[in-house]
């Protein structure tokens, strides 16, 4: 069996982040792993130990702004094809294990069907299916009726003809109990997982993670934890007025997750007892939030679920 993994994701800093930890276990088992992305989450690959094979040149030739290149499913099928030409001899040469696939990078499940690549979908929060896109994700499920009477379907079928599978648009968006994939929110607050097959779901939230680490504060001062989650990054906003009110407030410890090198960069040299970390790991924040006496977040479900476990009050500030 091939020693290579070969990992998919959309370059969004929510899609990479809950990836570093597995993907540098595999390389302790004696994996090599290659990331292909662009190079904006390098830091992140870097990280989890993995190899960045970098697609901005193929971003490059595509239309649209930068968000628009990475996520939109006319740009992605547009990149599959560029793949395709640049990555695909190279994959039938040398097919590897198998591939983790982010959920929404439906070129990464179409070009792992072309070479018949076994696949394990990585989610970042909740499972998409058909039952949750009825019941909760309706937004999802409004687009992609949408999508099924326009251009993409006509894509779709003109990739079936140059040796890609052929799949429908839900099968791309979706989870299928056929499918074995990794989602990062426990299943307590998953919607509708007491209806549905996860035979084939490993979930990876944290359930008792809090009885193994020391509660109370690391020193006689009161800790207030502020993060605003991985999804968007125009939050540098909330981290200078939080560095604005506490750059006096010497008798508190502030630890601010901003998720960002530049967010980093942009708020300078700070005070003593204000601490900014581009990169914190899921069982670091654990260990934070037992110790901490407050949280400013912006209401994601991890933060709030593991301040509940915690005991710790939060203040919260949704931006979405």
């Amino acid at each position: 069996m091939s020693s290579a993994i070969v990992v998919f994701v959309i370059p969004g800093v929510s899609h990479i982040t809950p990836l570093v930890p597995i993907l540098r276990h595999f390389g302790k088992q004696g994996y090599s792993v290659r990331v292909y992305a662009a190079s904006y989450i390098a830091s992140y690959v870097e990280k989890a130990g993995a190899e960045l094979v970098s697609l901005d040149e193929l971003y490059d030739q595509l239309e649209g702004d930068p968000y628009a290149r990475t996520t939109s499913p006319f740009a992605m099928l547009e990149l599959l094809k560029l793949m395709d030409e640049r990555f695909g001899p190279e994959l039938r040469a040398n097919p590897p294990a198998f591939a983790l696939v982010d959920a929404h990078t439906i070129w990464g499940r179409l070009l792992a069907g072309k070479y018949q690549i076994p696949v394990i979908i990585s989610s970042t929060t909740m499972i998409m299916n058909r039952l949750t896109m009825k019941e909760y994700f309706r937004y999802y499920e409004r687009s992609i009726r949408f999508m099924e009477n326009g251009d993409i379907a006509k894509k779709l079928e003109e990739l079936a003809g140059d040796g890609f599978p052929k799949r429908d648009i839900d099968s791309l968006y979706t989870v299928g109990e056929d499918e074995n994939c990794i989602v990062y929110v426990s299943k307590e607050l998953q919607p509708c997982a007491d209806r549905m097959n996860t035979s084939r779901v490993y979930f990876m939230g944290y359930t008792n993670e809090f009885g193994r680490i020391p509660a109370g504060s690391s020193s006689s001062r009161p800790l207030i934890f502020v993060s605003m989650g991985t999804s968007f990054l125009n939050t540098g906003f909330v981290f200078k007025n939080c560095v604005t009110a506490f750059k006096d407030r010497e008798e508190l410890d502030i630890v601010m997750a901003v998720s960002s090198e530049e967010i980093v960069k942009q708020l300078g040299t700070l005070p003593g007892h204000i601490r900014a970390l581009p990169f914190v790991e899921q069982k670091e924040i654990l260990a934070i939030l037992a110790k901490a006496d407050a949280v400013i977040c912006h209401g994601g479900l991890s933060t709030v679920r593991e301040s509940f476990l915690a005991g710790v009050p939060m203040i919260i500030c949704p931006r979405a």
